[in-house]
């Protein structure tokens, strides 16, 4: 199953001074593609990215890039980080309308992600799994870097997998080595990361230990 393991570099771990860099190294390391955090200050503590940083990093990589909307009302920004360069949206399932920014997303010709806070059940995103291309289940919040991981996360992997979900299924938060292991046998086909990826000096070998390989 190693070869089916997607790593997505999550680049609020990245050294952004060097943004442009750290992007064509971990491509040129294999990642499969970027995820890229906006939080609004409002959904979470934290204030990170807007559409012009999406549109800076769609100008220096080919790789398909992720973002995910951590802020209100998500189905306002759609177009604009749709037309900045993301491949797939994501928002968190406890947004207003689920249903209004998923058709919103599809509007605008791209992917569509929802994704589980850490304490979020897994039957609040069930109604939706129909029409989303991936489910991201996060383990802690985004906006604390380096954040550890939670292994009471992998039941909503397991969890999602018993109930149906045959679509990409990613993990967030504290994804290295070992964690990956866990994520993988529980069922993730996409592992987001930020610190372990950025901190790694030889990027490939990185990646190929996330995998499994």
């Amino acid at each position: 199953m190693s070869s089916t393991i997607k790593i997505y570099p999550a680049i609020l771990g990245a050294d952004l001074l060097n943004l442009g860099a750290e992007v064509r190294s971990v491509e040129a390391g294999g990642a499969d593609g970027l995820h890229i955090d906006v939080l609004d200050g409002h959904s979470t503590p934290v204030i990170t990215f807007g559409p012009l940083v999406v549109e800076h990093v769609r100008r220096a990589t080919r790789l398909p890039i992720n973002v995910h909307l951590m802020i209100e009302k998500p189905e306002r920004f759609t177009f604009q980080f749709a037309m900045a360069g993301a491949d797939r949206i994501f928002f968190d399932v406890q947004t207003e309308n689920p249903p209004a920014t998923i058709d919103g997303i599809r509007e605008t010709g791209k992917l569509v992600g929802i994704s589980l806070r850490p304490d979020t059940p897994i039957d609040e995103v069930l109604p939706y799994a129909d029409f989303v291309d991936m489910i991201l289940v996060l383990t802690s919040d985004p906006s604390a870097r380096g954040h550890p991981f939670k292994p009471e996360s992998l039941k909503k992997l397991t969890g999602l997998r018993e109930a149906g979900f045959a679509g990409e299924l990613a993990i967030y938060g504290g994804i290295n080595e070992e964690t990956a292991d866990q994520a993988r046998a529980a069922g993730a086909t996409v592992l987001v990361s930020g610190s372990s990826v950025f901190k790694a000096r030889e990027r490939k070998k990185h990646f190929q230990a996330l995998r499994g390989g």
